[in-house]
This record gives C-alpha cells, sequence and structure tokens, in this order.
C-alpha cells in the first residue's frame, strides 16, 4: 500500500475545503501556498472537543471528518484537524509525514505521546513542520524544520531545537516572557493510519485524557488566543495581557457561537451544560 492510500486523499473534496478556510487559486505547492493554508486553517477553524463531551467520540474516517469540519463548520481536535489538513497538501503535490509528539507544556510528570503533527517537505527538499491543530500554543504559520530555527508570527515566536541525545530529539518552544516555554517534542518517524486510530481512542476516551471529562475549546486570531476550559474563559494577548472571566450556563451557547464559531443545537447544548461543574 502506497503511504498516500491509507489516508484516501483521493476522496477529498478539494474544492469545498479552500471554500471553508476562504483560499482561491493558484496553489502550486511553494512556501508560500503553505503557509496561506496554515494560517487560514488556524485562523478559521477552532479547536474543540465537544463530541467527546457529547459522547459521540472521534471518527478519523475522512469523509466525517469532511462532514464534521467542512460541511457542518464544526471545530476538532489535533488528529481531526492535522489529519485532514495533510490529505489537503498531499492532493495539492506536497510530501507529507504524520509524526507523533509529546506534549511538554512544563507538566511536572511526562505526558503521552499523542499528538499527532506534520512534516511537509517541498520539492526543493527543504521541510517544515505544520501544526494546525495544538491550539492557543501552537503556531500561527509552518516552522522551518532548521535546529535553532526562530519564527517570529504575527507577535508569536517559536523556536525549534535539535538535541540529538533524546528520544524525541526536536522540540518545539514559544517565547513568554523573558523564557522559552516548551511546547512538545517530536521525532521525525512515520506514524501509520491505524497508530492514529489506538491513540485518538485513548484521548477521547481515558480517564486520564486531558480531553475526556471536560469542556475544552481554544480559538486563535494573529494577535490573541482565547481559551475555555469547562467555565473558565481567558483571553491571551501576544504582548502578554490576559484577561479571565466565567461563562455561566444562560451565555454559553452564544459564547460558543460568537466566540468560537461553534453552533450546537438545543439538545447538544443541554448535554454539555450538564457535564460543566458549577
Amino acid at each position: 500500500m502506497r503511504t498516500e492510500d491509507q489516508w484516501e486523499s483521493d476522496r477529498l473534496d478539494v474544492d469545498k475545503y479552500l471554500d471553508r478556510l476562504g483560499i482561491t487559486g493558484p496553489l502550486a505547492p511553494t512556501a508560500d501556498t503553505l503557509r496561506r493554508l496554515h494560517r487560514a486553517q488556524v485562523l478559521t477553524i477552532p479547536f474543540e472537543n465537544l463530541d467527546v463531551v457529547l459522547g459521540r467520540g472521534v471518527d478519523l474516517d475522512l469523509d466525517a471528518l469532511q462532514a464534521k469540519l467542512l460541511e457542518n463548520r464544526r471545530g476538532g481536535y489535533c488528529y481531526e484537524q492535522n489529519l485532514l489538513f495533510a490529505t489537503l497538501l498531499e492532493r495539492l503535490g506536497y510530501r507529507v509525514t504524520r509524526l507523533f509528539a509529546r506534549p511538554d507544556l512544563e507538566y511536572p510528570k511526562p505526558l503521552p505521546r499523542t499528538h499527532v503533527a506534520l512534516r511537509v517537505e517541498l520539492d526543493d527538499g527543504s521541510a517544515y513542520l505544520a501544526d494546525v491543530g495544538f491550539g492557543d500554543s501552537g503556531p500561527l504559520d509552518p516552522v522551518p524544520l532548521v535546529d535553532g530555527v526562530v519564527s517570529e508570527q504575527a507577535g508569536w515566536t517559536y523556536r525549534l531545537s535539535e538535541h540529538r541525545d533524546h528520544a524525541q530529539p526536536w522540540r518545539l518552544s514559544l517565547r513568554r516572557g523573558d523564557g522559552w516555554f516548551p511546547v512538545y517534542r517530536f521525532a521525525l518517524e512515520a506514524h501509520h493510519r491505524i497508530d492514529c486510530v489506538v491513540a485518538n481512542h485513548f484521548i477521547s476516551t481515558h480517564e486520564r485524557s486531558p480531553f475526556a471529562g471536560r469542556v475544552f475549546l481554544e480559538r486563535i486570531a494573529e494577535h490573541w488566543r482565547l481559551n475555555l476550559n469547562n467555565r473558565a474563559l481567558t483571553l491571551r494577548h501576544a504582548d502578554g495581557r490576559r484577561e479571565e472571566s466565567r461563562v455561566e450556563d444562560d451565555r454559553f451557547g452564544d459564547v460558543l457561537a460568537d466566540r468560537f464559531g461553534v453552533v450546537l443545537t438545543d439538545a447538544e447544548l443541554k448535554t454539555v451544560l450538564a457535564s460543566l461543574p458549577h
């Protein structure tokens, strides 16, 4: 089986995807096109786990991803967003490798290696880390896959560094204040669809998953990042300012729709509200 066959990229509705992103051609497989597509998806499609909260699980079949993110204009988490984005890139002529990463985020204990990101190679041999599915700590733009590179992105600054003595030698970091905040580590080993299915099952069902048992949404704009963790709404600005508030039941549906672009039915909203702490 050819690598792209297992991802069924030929079944992607490219026109519908580009319409969702508000992108028009020409779209030659260049670094500039990659940046345009990456930023468009990050700014357009929110990060969210509501199907987990609603008890539906997360289906990684390409038709299910297209129905949810493109037709129904919902969001998704890393497996949904990055796997769908990878199929678009392949259809446009890029060479894409699905990678597994271990989130760092300064947690006191190691987190499981369950984040999926992308290595994207151009015809000239240059390569980029692309990641449209890490939420508010993820990059706006692809980052050149070069040791020590620093990428300035609309007031947010990312760095890639390689540590050859580590099992996951590459580290993505985000500048915060005067220091670097570790986002995640990864290796360049290719992963297959079944690897993603297994990891996705853990993320969507296990009691120790960060996305099971709570409502979690994130939205990125060029100069701010918005996070909803159950009822806690946090707005972070690129200059370091933070605004925090609490979302009560009577505002919850409006916040989902107006701030995150996620519109639920009355029955869905009732289920989500019932899951929230008071």
